[in-house]
């Protein structure tokens, strides 16, 4: 009994310096990580002690982290469709995020000026900021001696619709069903050379090379890296690039993250 007054004292010492600020399962939680923490949009009272026990389990991630941790667990579960995610103008499409069947982005223009594949009654388009930025990029690889040509861009839903195949092993993670391909967005070029098509031997060129040293500078990211299928929910593809903007495509690089870790490590969900 004595012991227990003692410890109930010294707790009430400590909360009358600001130290902590509750007790749940006999752990402490500091004043200060709660003031931190519950700054953040997405912050709930009745999640503290999770962020907290987060908080220790893993203490290298971040406060957006920890929250996106606790408050979406299903965040990585393809089983789980949910409506595509748009934060701060960064869309998030792939095998659990979804567009609907009449999304058609806007400011889609007809590929021109650089080298493309022409196919018969297709006209090739894509949003025009990504144009630009291809435009410039192409220019720079060419000082370089370095060529590639666009494969496919923009897919409407019922394009994609056309190309799938409900027959196909829930294991082949090539081709997307339709809703669940990030081409829907206007976003994404395939870039290959001519020789090596949409092949993995793409990535034994000097294109790809200069693509993996560069791409980032001007905007895109390699889409779905090798060694990272299981959080793409994509085979490696050398020739899928995804415009994100240069800020947000250098931490990409910078970090070799993939465009979902960047969203659970920098964006509130």
């Amino acid at each position: 009994m004595k012991k227990l007054l003692i410890y109930l004292l010294f707790i009430l010492l400590l909360s009358s310096c600001g130290k902590v600020i509750t007790i749940s399962n006999k752990q402490i939680i500091p004043q200060d990580f709660t003031n931190k923490i519950s700054k953040y949009s997405t912050y709930k009272d009745e999640y503290l002690n999770y962020y907290y026990y987060t908080y220790l389990d893993y203490p290298n991630k971040t406060y957006i982290e920890i929250l996106n941790y606790v408050n979406y667990p299903s965040f990585y579960d393809f089983s789980k469709p949910a409506k595509a995610l748009n934060i701060n103008g960064l869309l998030l499409v792939n095998r659990k995020f979804y567009l609907e069947e009449d999304y058609y982005p806007s400011n889609l223009v007809s590929i021109t000026g650089v080298n493309y594949v022409k196919r018969e009654n297709e006209v090739m388009m894509i949003n025009e900021d990504v144009l630009k930025a291809y435009k410039e990029m192409e220019i720079f690889a060419k000082q370089k001696n370095i060529n590639f040509t666009i494969f496919s861009s923009f897919r409407s839903y019922q394009k994609q619709l056309s190309l799938w195949n409900p027959s196909r092993p829930a294991s082949d993670k090539f081709l997307a069903k339709p809703g669940f391909s990030e081409h829907q967005t206007g976003l994404v070029l395939d870039i290959s050379t001519l020789d090596k098509g949409l092949t993995i031997h793409f990535e034994d060129s000097p294109s790809f090379n200069f693509l993996e040293s560069n791409a980032h500078k001007f905007g895109f990211i390699l889409r779905y890296p090798k060694g990272k299928e299981h959080i793409t929910g994509y085979a490696y593809e050398p020739w899928h690039y995804r415009y994100v903007g240069k800020e947000v495509a250098y931490i990409i690089w910078k970090e070799k993250l993939t465009l979902e870790e960047y969203f659970y490590k920098y964006l509130l969900l």
